[in-house]
């Protein structure tokens, strides 16, 4: 960011000036053997293993010095994952169409099984491919940080790897998180890692019904969104196989 005009005194409207910064954003593109802007093809294993540094870097924060933790809500260890957890829990039942007990249950999952963070972390909240600019090179920018804020940072490492998304015929998981630790972002414990993955998919869940229930409605016209509840299913169906699933077997799956 360059400069902000929060009223519109300066230029007539609330405003932010930005950086201009190159690269492409397609996931689709990347995922498929990425081209860069200049239809260079990208080394995509490359590109992975960097977007890991990045996801180190940004984990890396002062997030203190930075005056990130002004009305966070508290950033005892203790309640940051149990912050999101009530966040999303409150969304889904704002949005929900119908019951979805099965979701429901594993909220409370998510409330039986809270981990307490090994550091507290500035937490991009959706990083994944799409929300990333890049060139052969590697990652140049991060984009949409509306979700970030204070937590776990094994919460970004579990949501890049979600399956709708996930790099993985590229850069393994396990191979994702030896980067990360090589560029000082530490070790992952397979526990934690099992936990954000669920919570991933009760996110993604929930993002999903939030949509159904805009279209559903009236609140938008956006015709993609009016089948996204068929999501759900999916999401429930890979969160409980985690739930059943040893912790030893998480990283490789």
């Amino acid at each position: 960011a360059i400069a902000a005009d929060e009223d519109g005194t300066t230029l007539g409207a609330p405003c932010v000036v930005l950086e201009w910064v190159e690269g492409a954003s397609s996931a689709r593109d990347l995922l498929r053997g990425a081209r860069a802007v200049d239809a260079r093809p990208v080394a995509t294993t490359r590109l992975i293993e960097d977007l890991a540094h990045v996801a180190a870097g940004v984990h890396d924060v002062d997030w203190q010095r930075a005056g990130l933790g002004e009305g966070a809500g508290g950033t005892a260890p203790a309640d940051v994952a149990a912050r999101q957890v009530t966040h999303w829990e409150q969304a889904f039942l704002d949005h929900r169409l119908e019951p979805h007990p099965v979701l429901a249950s594993l909220f409370g999952w998510l409330h039986d099984h809270l981990p307490e963070p090994g550091r507290i972390s500035l937490v991009h909240g959706d990083l994944r491919p799409g929300n990333f600019l890049y060139q052969e090179e590697g990652v140049t920018a991060l984009l949409d940080w509306e979700m970030a804020h204070l937590g776990d940072p094994v919460e970004d490492l579990a949501w890049v790897y979600r399956p709708l998304w996930s790099p993985a015929r590229f850069l393994s998981l396990p191979d994702f998180l030896a980067a990360y630790a090589r560029h000082g972002g530490g070790d992952v414990p397979a526990a934690t890692l099992r936990y954000y993955r669920v919570f991933s998919e009760v996110k993604f869940a929930t993002i999903s019904l939030t949509g159904a229930h805009a279209f559903a409605t009236g609140r938008t016209s956006n015709i993609r969104l009016a089948d996204r509840a068929t999501m759900v299913t999916h999401c429930l169906q890979q969160a409980l196989e985690w739930v059943e699933q040893d912790t030893e077997d998480l990283a490789h799956a």
